[in-house]
């Protein structure tokens, strides 16, 4: 008997495992995948709240030490004109983003769950769910000689993503749905001039480029899903030239770098599952699930595996499990129910941004401060109510009209 099983052992599921483990719980990772490995369509920024969260973890600087670099400044290329930004911090324990690649961040978080005592099971498929009287008490898995096998648990996790088999399994409802908005097309390359995390927003598109391990870079640009035929046909020469409307100087720079990998492409739908029920809780993407241009989904992540690792102990030590699961799912949706809906807006990638939009950034162009704020909204240090309450807006858009 566990007290708990995940099934999913990437960042999700092996951020959990640690902070379960280091509670002297019983936990055991259930994983489909031979770990770790690369996940080939994440961009991997974790901006500063999720950055916080490995720093609370005390991993934030082996993390570092792989030669993946904090990073401080940020660029958002407006075209008319430029924001520049060190993020206003609030109570943020950390002053930066990190953006490691995948196979080492998921391998060092795996590694330090097992090394505080959770198990693994990589390379095994959850079959069904084991239930009593209504309520989910572990999971079934299919062994390698064709067998299955019950692994019983006081509580089962699903943090396998966005397909998730718990989730399918336990009948998770769906809130806030949204189809799939727009489509992401990126590379790595090295060698190329590079100073701040950058933003370039044009009509109907997104550019963008920061550090990652192996002093290389990820560069890329996000479209409408209205425009990815033209981009299908001929990915590699669609893609620079889109690079070099958005940017020739990104573009040209880019260029006399290397570039160390084919282009990739990713995108996906938007959703709120339930986050839990009798004896099992979703978590990660499994649960909520981000349009990937706002980069929240590491960093969400680790603020859920926090948020439910507290629950799920809080509930064992009371004595009522199902109602601390039923808690983190209130607190998952309030703490990040806003920055949701932010993303789903700004997924939409419009060709011509409302007059009030442009009226905004025009008046964040007059105050630090306030554009500091507003990277903080990416960053999670400045609640997205707060920044885009009716009165601050006002505010900042007088500030353009301002002599």
């Amino acid at each position: 008997m566990y007290d708990v099983v995940i099934v999913g052992g990437r960042c999700a599921g092996s951020s959990l495992a640690l902070l379960l483990a280091q509670a002297n719980l019983k936990v055991l990772i259930v994983d489909r995948s031979n770990l770790p490995s690369d996940k080939i369509n994440s961009t991997h920024l974790i901006w500063h709240a999720g950055a916080a969260c490995l720093q609370r973890w005390g991993l934030l600087d082996r993390l570092l030490a792989t030669g993946c670099p904090l990073q401080r400044r940020f660029l958002l290329d407006l075209g008319m004109f430029q924001l520049r930004s060190n993020v206003e911090l609030r109570d943020c324990i950390v002053d930066g983003a990190v953006a490691p690649r995948r196979d080492v961040l998921d391998g060092l978080l795996l590694e330090e769950a097992l090394a505080v005592g959770a198990e693994l099971r990589d390379e095994a498929h959850v079959s069904d769910l084991l239930t009593e009287n209504g309520r989910v008490t572990g999971v079934r898995i299919r062994t390698e000689t064709g067998g299955s096998e019950d692994i019983p648990a006081r509580v089962t996790i699903g943090a396998d993503g966005i397909n998730s088999t718990i989730a399918k399994l336990a009948s998770a409802t769906e809130a806030s749905a949204q189809d799939k908005q727009q489509q992401t097309y990126f590379a790595y390359f090295s060698g190329v001039a590079f100073e701040e995390v950058e933003f370039y927003s044009r009509p109907g598109r997104m550019g963008f480029i920061w550090k990652t391990n192996h002093d290389q870079v990820v560069a890329g640009l996000c479209c409408r899903l209205a425009d990815v035929d033209a981009l299908r046909a001929d990915t590699v020469s669609a893609f620079w030239a889109e690079m070099e409307a958005i940017s020739p100087d990104l573009a040209a720079r880019l260029k006399a770098g290397r570039q160390e990998s084919e282009i990739r492409t990713g995108g996906t739908r938007s959703f709120i599952r339930q986050a839990s029920g009798p004896g099992w809780a979703l978590t990660g993407d499994a649960g909520m699930n981000m349009d990937p241009i706002s980069a929240q989904g590491i960093s969400n992540s680790f603020l859920q595996a926090e948020m439910l690792s507290d629950a799920i102990i809080r509930g064992f030590a009371e004595g009522n499990p199902d109602e601390a699961l039923a808690a983190f799912g209130e607190k998952r949706n309030e703490t990040l129910g806003p920055i949701y809906a932010f993303t789903s807006e700004m997924a939409r990638l419009d060709p011509e941004p409302p007059a009030e939009i442009i009226q905004l950034f025009m008046g964040l162009a007059k105050s630090q401060t306030d554009t500091d704020a507003y990277f903080g909204v990416f960053a999670q240090t400045v609640p997205v109510a707060e920044f885009f309450a009716p009165e601050n807006m006002g505010r900042i858009m007088a500030l353009a009209e301002a002599e």
